[in-house]
Order: structure tokens, then C-alpha cells, then sequence
């Protein structure tokens, strides 16, 4: 299998958005997925966040669906806005998507509030947010075929919104089939992908295993593994994270292909 990937910069010119808006000031869009629940989307999704606003970009973050949730803002991206030391004076805290309180697949949770999700209106409430900063940052919900209803999925709702995707993936044992499988949803659906990251779930340092791991994929797929965010206790417990995870989000950044790095 040959994924789809945004070309690097010695490759030819990158694509365009097709949801890009002329007189749109300068920025983009990135959406993140899992290779499961609990993989590390948040982790990820904050650490994009985080590393653009260092560049200056106005960038927030944003949950088209959220289950497990209550209230205004997604839970999800109330984490990502206490890691990045977000507030309404520095960003505007916008109203998140769809929010259902049973911690379930979404299209679960909406039928169980008589209700049915559609992927043109995710993805039209996703631009609607866009046009409030220079960067949005997705985040989905479960993994690439998490159902939204009885026959569309997340990566219906990434196909549509065409924003590059970051690929948030487990370093360990099972990543390089979980991986595969995430990939090829991805590009039978022709969706534009940054590339994958791993993220450490525990404080290990890479070992043989996920060096043979990175490469497997990258080999196998075609798809950069732009790099590794490593395990933060603080994280863990939703508290801003120390220097070592900031260094590696910025390094994510640098290693973005042409087509999804920020200018």
C-alpha cells in the first residue's frame, strides 16, 4: 500500500486545501486521529497547539464530536487549553461540536440522544471555527472508522474537510498493524496525511523494538513517522508539561512535510 502523504520539500508542490478561502489570512488546518481510543490525540492535538502559538500562529483547537462530555466545551479540548495555558484573554474559548454525555462510539451516543450525526455538517461547523484563527487544530473522535452513523465515519469527516492529518500511534508492540490499518482508511478515502507520531504512554526511551517499529512503517506505507513525544507525568494528570515535551512538539513542526508545515 502507497499512502497518500503531503510531498516533503524536495518533492513537487504541495497541494491546497480544497475548503481554502482567498483573502483568508495567513494559517492552515490540521486534524489528528488515533490508531485507537486513548492513544494520545489529546497529547498530540496539545502539543501542535502549543508548538504553533510559540511561533506566534493564533492557533486553538477544536472537537467535532465528543462523547464522555457535559457542557460547553469538549473535555478533550479543555485539557488542551490547560496544557497550552490557554484563557479567554489569549483565545477565544469557541464552542466545541457535538457534545454527548454516554462515554460511547458517537454514533451510539447521538442515537441514544435522538439524535444523528452527519459529515457535511461536522465538517461545516469544523470551517466555521477555522475562520476564527490562523490555525485550527482538530481533534477527532476514536480512531479513523470510529462510525459517526450507520455509514459514515471520522475518516468521512476528515475526506471532506481535506486538512492534513497527523496520525497519533502507540511506539510499542501491535503499532505497525494498527497503523497500517489507520493508513489505508485514510487513503482509500484520498485524505491528505502529515504523518504519524508516536506517543509514549510510559517513561521508556526508544528501544530496539520501536526503531524497528518507525522504520516498518515508513518502509511499508510510505508515511513519515515525524517523530515521539515522550511520556509526561505532568501531562498525565492534565497539568502543563516540562521542557523535554515542548521540545519534542517543536520538533514535530520542523519535520512537517511542506504541505502542512507552518509557514
Amino acid at each position: 500500500m502507497t499512502q497518500k502523504k503531503i510531498p516533503h520539500p524536495h518533492n513537487t508542490r504541495a497541494p491546497t486545501a480544497p475548503d481554502a478561502t482567498r483573502g483568508r489570512r495567513a494559517g492552515g488546518a490540521w486534524f489528528v486521529t488515533g490508531t485507537d481510543t486513548s492513544v494520545g490525540k489529546t497529547a498530540l492535538t496539545a502539543a501542535l497547539v502549543g508548538a504553533l502559538r510559540a511561533r506566534g500562529a493564533a492557533a486553538i483547537p477544536f472537537k467535532p464530536v465528543q462523547t464522555g462530555g457535559r457542557g460547553r466545551t469538549a473535555l478533550d479540548i479543555a485539557a488542551v487549553r490547560r496544557i497550552c495555558g490557554l484563557t479567554e484573554t489569549n483565545a477565544p474559548d469557541l464552542p466545541s461540536g457535538q457534545i454527548f454525555t454516554p462515554a460511547c462510539s458517537p454514533h451510539w451516543a447521538a442515537r441514544r440522544a435522538g439524535r444523528e450525526l452527519c459529515a457535511a455538517e461536522l465538517a461545516r461547523a469544523a470551517r466555521a471555527v477555522r475562520r476564527h484563527a490562523d490555525w485550527i487544530v482538530a481533534e477527532g473522535a476514536g480512531g479513523a472508522l470510529t462510525p459517526l452513523n450507520e455509514r459514515e465515519t471520522m475518516a468521512d469527516l476528515m475526506a471532506r474537510l481535506g486538512w492534513p492529518v497527523w496520525v497519533a500511534a502507540r511506539p510499542g508492540l501491535g503499532t505497525i498493524n494498527h497503523t497500517r490499518l489507520t493508513l489505508e482508511a485514510l487513503q482509500r478515502r484520498g485524505v491528505p496525511v502529515a504523518g504519524v507520531v508516536f506517543v509514549a504512554a510510559r517513561g521508556e526511551r526508544p528501544d530496539a523494538l520501536e526503531r524497528e517499529n518507525r522504520r516498518s512503517i515508513e518502509q511499508m506505507t510510505g508515511t513519515p513517522v515525524l517523530g515521539r513525544l515522550p511520556y509526561s507525568p505532568a501531562l498525565a494528570r492534565g497539568d502543563r508539561p516540562g521542557p523535554a515535551f515542548w521540545r519534542a512538539a517543536k520538533a514535530l513542526l520542523r519535520a512537517a512535510p511542506a504541505g502542512a508545515r507552518p509557514g
